[in-house]
């Protein structure tokens, strides 16, 4: 049966319970079925019957899922932001000032600054063109990977792979 479905079935009752479950899922981590019957004025086997028409064995296991929900929701979010920091410091570095110094010298040399992209670095090539066009400097953004551009003379392209191996972007590179 789907959740929907399990859910439309409850009783007026056993709605407010399965509510009150869902509401309050830290709290219910650590209670006993009887407080938790007792501050909802029902039996503890009346919970545990809505606990079972969820899918579950009971309230224990109900109780065991919320935790390993919370210890996941936890673990994933840690690993994102893991992830963002050990951006940050790899980029709060001299070399990597030092890149940014040369590109910008680049950019400040060319005549026209192309930004390529497809998908979500499609979005960031268009917006990194309008940044540039904001600040007067002339750039255009092409999503045409297969547009020849030897007619430019002076001209730098950057070239956006959110992914880093998308086959045009690489293509193109080369």
């Amino acid at each position: 049966m789907e959740a929907n479905e399990v859910i439309t079935n409850l009783n007026p009752l056993e709605y407010d319970i399965y509510f009150y479950l869902i509401q309050n899922k830290n709290m219910i981590i650590s209670m006993k079925l009887k407080d938790l019957a007792n501050q909802l004025h029902v039996s503890t086997a009346m919970i545990t019957r809505v606990c079972q028409k969820l899918g579950f064995e009971g309230f224990g296991e109900y109780k065991a899922y919320l935790k390993l929900e919370e210890h996941e929701q936890v673990n994933t979010n840690t690993f994102q932001l893991e992830h963002i920091f050990n951006f940050f410091y790899s980029v709060d570095n001299e070399m990597f000032y030092q890149e940014i110094q040369e590109a910008v010298a680049l950019i400040k040399e060319a005549k026209d600054v192309i930004f390529y992209g497809i998908g979500l670095s499609g979005i960031l090539a268009q917006y990194g063109h309008g940044l540039f066009n904001r600040k007067g400097i002339r750039s255009l953004y092409i999503e045409d990977f297969s547009m020849r551009l030897d007619f430019y003379e002076k001209a730098i392209a950057i070239i956006l792979s959110v992914s880093g191996n998308t086959t045009e972007v690489l293509g193109r590179i080369q």
